[in-house]
């Protein structure tokens, strides 16, 4: 799904674009990182094409998502230890919650993610 939504940017977008909603489903019930990311590209994907209110949906879908994983709690609360995994998820959920919050401001919606529940750490500026 994510390399289909990648390939989806260039020429072919239509073609490489339907093949990543066949998908669609499978992220949702999968609940993965990857889930996340891949409906955080299909939101930008939707934007592309000015179908606001599927790109708000698919926001809404990742958020929820990653609030399953925990990715919006301490790292304590997480089984990773490698520093570079945790990095990585911490700079997913506040990529996340960006995008949830400028496409709420965009469209003139609510935010859904409620700060005070959230107790992730901020990402480091450096990696490693």
């Amino acid at each position: 799904m994510l390399l289909c939504l990648i390939l989806s940017l260039e020429e072919k977008h239509e073609q490489y674009f339907t093949k990543a909603c066949e998908h669609f489903e499978h992220a949702l019930e999968e609940g993965s990182l990857g889930s996340v990311e891949a409906l955080m590209l299909m939101a930008l994907c939707r934007l592309n094409k000015d179908q606001r209110n599927l790109a708000w949906i698919a926001v809404g879908c990742a958020t929820r998502i990653a609030q399953t994983l925990g990715l919006h709690l301490n790292e304590n609360h997480w089984e990773e230890k490698s520093q570079l995994v945790i990095e990585n998820r911490r700079r997913l959920w506040w990529s996340l919650y960006d995008m949830e919050v400028c496409l709420a401001f965009r469209l003139g919606r609510c935010v859904a993610i409620d700060l005070a529940s959230c107790s992730v750490g901020m990402p480091s500026e450096t990696v490693g």
